[in-house]
């Protein structure tokens, strides 16, 4: 019996078995300009996929799909999906991503599990829920934090992205309503990297503070670019400013002093597993993000196998509607309007890395 005879017949069986199985897709930026965010979620996944059960890996095919950084190849990817007629969930990254795939799962009443700050997602989608900090928060505390420090002008400067603008516009809010003054406001494309005529532009106004609301690898090129030109000020930004290589991008001496919001993991048993499996790299908040999400919609398929329900997209989410909380190894983290209720707080960069103000 030839080689090729019997590759042939295992991939028979192999396609065989997976026709009973539902899909869950997993749908982020593998590739493009995105790319570092987007495989730092797939990490965060795929330890949540190590946690799963032999009995859920027996009723579940995991799907995994690259959206190339752009929206309309995460549509492409969905449809490909949908045309298995065995999907029944699906895990997408980033605000753009979801808000496109948003529309079409709805549509189809297929449960939407996003990594994703933007409100809009869940405003418009009863059927999404987020693991991520929300839009109003990013934005709104950051504005909070200006004027309790006694700012009275400041810049904002965002990238042209869904999130972003969201984040923006949260910020604005609280701005006004603080009685601060945004003396300049700026929008990029996200490609962006030459930002001395923007810099330029914003020091003319005077700012006593600059918000960088910009994406992952353009705020270290704006920050390094706006310190040089002189500017001594206070400086708030994004996750993205806190990361490790965008401080390291921007100069240690550049970022010294920035303030950022993120997540308070305070969960010994997943950094122990995060650093079992990925070895002693830092774990982030993004990975932490999506393994919580993930978590979420796997807990919810094996409560319905652990019935003996049947498996579909209406099972799952009647099952995640239901969630009041997740499972986070030994501890839990509380669903509220289909958010996950983080514990956070500001850090602030010293000596390139960034620590807890309080």
């Amino acid at each position: 019996m030839s080689k090729i005879f019997l590759l042939s017949l295992l991939l028979i069986f192999s396609n065989t078995l997976n026709a009973d199985k539902k899909v869950v897709g997993f749908i982020s930026d593998l590739s493009g300009y995105n790319i570092d965010t987007g495989t730092s979620c797939k990490r965060g996944f795929d330890l949540a996929v190590k946690q799963t059960s032999t009995e859920f890996n027996s009723a579940v095919e995991i799907v995994y799909e690259d959206s190339q950084s752009f929206p309309k190849f995460a549509v492409n990817a969905f449809q490909k999906l949908k045309s298995t007629q065995r999907l029944i969930g699906a895990f997408v990254f980033s605000s753009p991503n979801a808000l496109a795939l948003s529309p079409l799962m709805l549509n189809e009443k297929i449960p939407l599990m996003a990594m994703a700050g933007s409100q809009v997602l869940t405003e418009e989608n009863p059927l999404s829920f987020s693991s991520w900090i929300s839009s109003s928060t990013e934005g709104g505390e950051n504005a909070k934090s200006l004027a309790a420090q006694g700012i009275k002008k400041v810049a904002i400067i965002t990238t042209e992205n869904d999130y972003m603008l969201d984040v923006a516009k949260h910020f604005r809010l609280v701005i006004k309503k603080s009685n601060l003054e945004i003396v300049a406001d700026e929008l990029v494309a996200h490609d962006l990297m030459d930002f001395k005529a923007i810099v330029a532009r914003i020091l003319t106004k005077k700012p006593e503070a600059v918000f960088i609301n910009l994406h992952t690898g353009t705020s270290p090129a704006f920050l390094k670019q706006l310190r040089q030109a002189g500017f001594q000020g206070e400086v708030h930004g994004t996750f993205y400013l806190g990361k490790e290589n965008e401080i390291k991008a921007a100069g240690i001496e550049n970022a010294e002093g920035g303030k950022v919001i993120s997540i308070r993991i305070n969960n010994p048993k997943y950094q122990e597993e995060y650093r079992k499996t990925y070895g002693t790299g830092e774990d982030s908040v993004m990975e932490y993000a999506c393994f919580t999400g993930a978590s979420l919609l796997f807990q919810s398929i094996q409560i319905i196998i652990d019935q003996e329900k049947d498996l579909t997209k209406e099972s799952l989410q009647a099952e995640m509607l239901s969630a009041k909380e997740v499972q986070i190894f030994e501890q839990k983290i509380a669903l509220k309007d289909r958010w996950f209720d983080y514990q956070y707080g500001f850090k602030v960069i010293r000596d390139g890395k960034t620590v807890f103000i309080d």
